[in-house]
């Protein structure tokens, strides 16, 4: 397996450039062109692989790389100084990298000996398929119940899910449902709106959640947007400039359309892009569900109601 092209990749499917993905890490951008050429240390990789969610099986047993890497090496039953022979590596070198430290290089020699047929494990994430002409109510995914109850116990009633399916468990007084397009029709409202949108649609629905804000559409709005997500144009230039981001600590478990079938916890962390807040709201919330807020770029006080 080539990890380096494994990083690539996975960032890739994250949808994320190596520009976003260093500010994130607050590194150089060339650090990251540097660790997907396979030069770079093994505490970057470490930073790098759970933000784009690279993770490798046919290992071993692990948290991290260096663990499995680790765990593979007793497996096998050599000690440092052997495996240092058949890695041609010094054995200080596989100490360091077991530790967290070292060169990614060294990380991939040793890889490439302890565990040869490594690969990268593949990632089933919470998304909706947005083509119609394809089976996307099969694999729609809804909010949990539990969590829709502490949003409106928080911030109020759902007057409006623009976004909906008929056998989604919210209880809003407007639903859109297809055939009827949401990003079409008129969300005007009093209360509160709540957007759960296709995750591989993202960019069209919030540039309309934009637009509602900015034509006085709505009063008071949460968009649920994935943390991966955050460098979206339309979020980072517009709805960051009028609404406050709250990111989950813990991750969602979405109701399957088949109400018989398992719960499915989202492979990424999420946020609420939250519009027209009061501070007794986002507070009650906090209290609610842990969270870290992130506040606005620059306050709109003529459109915020706390």
């Amino acid at each position: 397996m080539d990890l380096c092209t494994a990083i690539t990749a996975a960032r890739e499917d994250c949808g994320l450039s190596q520009r976003a993905l260093a500010e994130r890490l607050d590194v150089p951008r060339l650090k990251i062109t540097r660790l997907e050429a396979g030069v770079g240390s093994v505490e970057l990789l470490l930073q790098v692989m759970p933000l784009v969610s690279l993770r490798l099986s046919k290992v071993a047993k692990g948290q991290t790389i260096v663990q499995q890497l680790k765990t593979a090496r007793r497996k096998r039953g050599w000690s440092v100084p052997q495996c240092a022979l058949k890695t041609d590596l010094d054995p200080r070198t596989i100490e360091a990298v077991e530790a967290g430290g070292g060169s990614i290089a060294s990380l991939i020699k040793m890889l490439e000996v302890v565990a040869p047929n490594a690969m990268r494990q593949p990632v089933t994430r919470a998304y909706w398929d947005y083509d119609r002409s394809k089976s996307s109510e099969a694999d729609s995914r809804f909010t949990p119940i539990e969590f829709l109850n502490e949003i409106v116990g928080a911030f109020g009633e759902i007057a409006l899910d623009p976004c909906s399916h008929a056998a989604a468990p919210i209880q809003a007084k407007r639903k859109i449902i297809l055939p009827e397009d949401g990003l079409e029709a008129c969300w005007q409202t009093d209360g509160l709106v709540w957007i759960n949108p296709p995750f591989s649609h993202l960019a069209p629905w919030l540039e309309r959640a934009n637009e509602a804000w900015r034509n006085k559409e709505v009063s008071k709005m949460i968009f649920l947007l994935p943390a991966s997500r955050l460098d979206l144009r339309a979020y980072f230039d517009l709805a960051a400039c009028n609404a406050i981001t709250l990111v989950l600590r813990e991750r969602l478990r979405f109701v399957r359309e088949d109400s018989t079938s398992p719960s499915y916890r989202a492979p990424f962390a999420l946020t609420l892009v939250v519009w027209g807040y009061s501070d007794d709201e986002i507070g009650n919330f906090m209290t609610r569900v842990p969270s870290i807020k992130i506040p606005m770029r620059n306050v709109d006080t003529t459109r915020r109601s706390g």
